[in-house]
């Protein structure tokens, strides 16, 4: 039970200035209910920090769009750098039709899912992931090993270009640096999963550990979410609930 002992201190015990430690949680539970077949590689799994910013995508959108703020300054309603991505990208595919289609809460999925299935993913919406993931790296990842006074976690980082043994933080720097390059045709979803250059990695144990109570997890780091937001982002409960029960479906 070490992984659901660390995930539960994370949860309660952690200092949290916005729910980006959750989405990290989050991502992960999502990406082994997803993967639950997937063989580990020497006894590890690997997930890409671009299904990490994919994810939070779907986590943060639909928050955006219904004005549910997360961001440190809950009084006047400051958006986090992540919401702001979002909120920008939103109002440039109000003007410019990116997408085939208005974006509202509901539509979320087919976001998503658009990502997943386009051939040639436009540019703007290649850049969007890019810069949440930049921010996933740089604060949450950075930040989540901090409990307290420990220095502690369930999963490690990897680069392409580390060598054996690098550090976490070595790894991390290493990551962050990926950039997008312009002057290439857009890509698709497989194409960001070949360039990407970090993963966050498992333990088969650990997997399994998480697998096992993998719905439990995920309904624990949800009503966390909406405790967070009713309290200290001063979120209408009924719009909160209609909201993370979208999430579920």
């Amino acid at each position: 039970m070490y992984t659901l002992e660390i995930i539960n201190k994370i949860l309660y015990e952690s200092r949290k200035v916005t729910t980006y430690k959750l989405g990290i949680l989050l991502g992960i539970t999502d990406y082994i209910i997803e993967n639950s077949n997937e063989k580990t590689n020497n006894n590890l799994l690997f997930i890409p920090t671009f299904y990490l910013a994919k994810k939070f995508l779907a986590y943060y959108t639909p928050l955006v769009l219904e004005g549910i703020i997360q961001g440190q300054k809950s009084m006047d309603k400051s958006p986090t750098e992540i919401e702001n991505y979002i909120i920008s990208f939103v109002e440039l595919n109000n003007k410019q039709k990116i997408l085939p289609f208005s974006l509202t809460s509901k539509k979320t999925n087919e976001l998503i899912k658009y990502i997943e299935e386009k051939n040639n993913i436009p540019q703007e919406l290649i850049e969007l992931l890019f810069n949440i993931r930049s921010k996933i790296i740089d604060q949450p990842l950075q930040h989540i090993r901090n409990i307290g006074d420990e220095e502690i976690t369930f999963f490690s980082l990897q680069s392409a270009e580390s060598i054996l043994k690098e550090g976490y933080e070595s790894n991390r720097n290493k990551g962050i640096k990926l950039k997008l390059e312009k002057d290439k045709p857009s890509m698709n979803w497989k194409r960001l999963l070949l360039i990407e250059n970090l993963y966050l990695v498992i333990t088969n144990q650990t997997f399994k550990e998480i697998h096992n109570y993998k719905f439990l997890i995920r309904d624990a780091i949800i009503k966390k979410w909406c405790q967070e937001s009713l309290t200290r982002f001063k979120t209408n409960f009924n719009s909160l609930i209609e909201l993370f029960d979208l999430w579920k479906k």
